[in-house]
């Protein structure tokens, strides 16, 4: 297991970082928050959070500061030596940092800036987050007032930023916040498929899957739902009241997609694959079955008959399973083409019906085909068998 050498915490205006700080350092003695300097005048609510400095002295101190951020004509920092002195007591230092500062530290140590006691190397991080209406709640209770449309620019500039830091949490049950924060604290550097309780935990804090049925969750996986779009026989269609079923007629196939939402962190991979009940009717999945780091989106795939009946999959019903391991390092972020995507015509190629899938489906035509050819030879040299089998017993008789 690696040494962490401190948690740094970031996310939105509302979204209970402080709070979340405060929860960690008081169930457990492990955690300390670090007081930030600050230059800005006190207020009555700090409860001790800051040294207070004046910008002489801020300006001076510069080198000896760990971070440094500008807020509402403010300026802020953490210093080296608190965080070294905390770290050195056997605790782990809790570091409040706003999203565009963080993203800033970051660039700084991918072009090596950042060396030494100042390097990011072994500290943690949080963008923490929770669903609009929710911070609304919490602005208007913490501050007494409506929420203001600079508040939601606010809101929308800290997001920009929310793939800077390793994971990204919805903060909507306390308890849970800090439970997700301890477990990948215990986790950190260590190579671990995620067992149920694992899940359940990461889905409960928006990481994982997004939709996820508790129920579904199994000793070390989950169980998908078929989604209600599709694409077949070059049509994109959609499974509803009317038309509860998708059937996949036997040599054809259909691209489908998955009714859950994978939202995957920088260290954890995915892997799933069709139920036992669907390979043996004969269908497979015809695409790669790993889901990297980072991803976020719907699961596509395609799916083929590969036998002579007929193929029925309800509409919701379970018909993959996907499985978790956390890695021991953290991926870059994910870029591929398929992020973000949640409906089929986003990944259909644009020449869809008159190129690649047609090209498919005429080579599966002619797979069609020649196992029909196929299964007229092995019926005639069975029948020939049969023949030369029965004149042997007539001779011998």
């Amino acid at each position: 297991m690696s040494i962490i050498k401190g948690i740094i915490i970031t996310g939105t205006s509302g979204s209970g970082k402080t709070v979340l700080a405060r929860g960690l350092q008081e169930e457990n003695p492990q955690y300390e928050m670090i007081q930030a300097i600050t230059t800005r005048e006190p207020r009555d609510d700090d409860e001790n959070h800051y040294i207070y400095i004046n910008d002489l002295d801020f300006e001076k101190s510069r080198k000896t500061f760990f971070s440094v951020a500008t807020y509402r004509n403010a300026k802020y920092a953490y210093g080296q030596f608190e965080i070294s002195q905390a770290f050195s007591e056997g605790k782990i230092p809790i570091l409040l940092v706003s999203p565009e500062s963080f993203s800033a530290m970051k660039k700084e140590e991918s072009q090596g800036d950042r060396t030494g006691d100042n390097s990011l190397e072994g500290f943690i991080s949080f963008f923490i987050d929770a669903n609009d209406d929710e911070l609304d709640r919490r602005l208007i209770n913490r501050d007494g007032k409506r929420i203001t449309d600079d508040d939601k620019k606010r809101r929308c500039d800290d997001r920009q930023f929310s793939d800077s830091p390793d994971y990204i949490i919805q903060n909507l049950v306390l308890k849970d916040t800090i439970a997700i924060v301890d477990k990948l604290v215990e986790l950190y550097g260590v190579s671990t498929a995620l067992s149920e309780k694992e899940i359940d935990l990461f889905i409960r804090n928006g990481m994982l899957i997004s939709g996820a049925e508790k129920n579904n969750i199994k000793g070390a996986s989950y169980d998908l739902r078929l989604g209600d779009e599709y694409y077949y026989r070059g049509e994109i269609m959609k499974l509803e009241d009317k038309n509860l079923r998708l059937t996949i007629e036997p040599y054809d196939y259909a691209l489908v997609s998955s009714k859950e939402e994978i939202c995957l962190p920088k260290d954890v991979i995915a892997h799933f694959g069709l139920t036992v009940g669907l390979f043996c009717q004969g269908i497979i999945l015809s695409n790669g079955q790993q889901v990297d780091p980072g991803f976020r989106g719907r699961l596509f795939c395609l799916l083929f008959n590969t036998s002579n009946q007929a193929v029925t999959i309800k509409r919701g019903a379970h018909y993959a399973t996907i499985e978790f391991a956390k890695m021991h390092n953290f991926a870059r972020n994910y870029n591929g083409r398929y992020q973000e995507k949640r409906d089929i015509i986003d990944v259909l190629p644009a020449n869809a019906m008159q190129g690649g899938m047609s090209e498919l489906k005429r080579e599966i035509e002619e797979l069609k085909y020649e196992s029909r050819n196929m299964q007229s030879i092995y019926i005639s040299v069975i029948a020939i068998i049969f023949a030369a089998i029965s004149i042997l017993l007539i001779l011998n008789n």
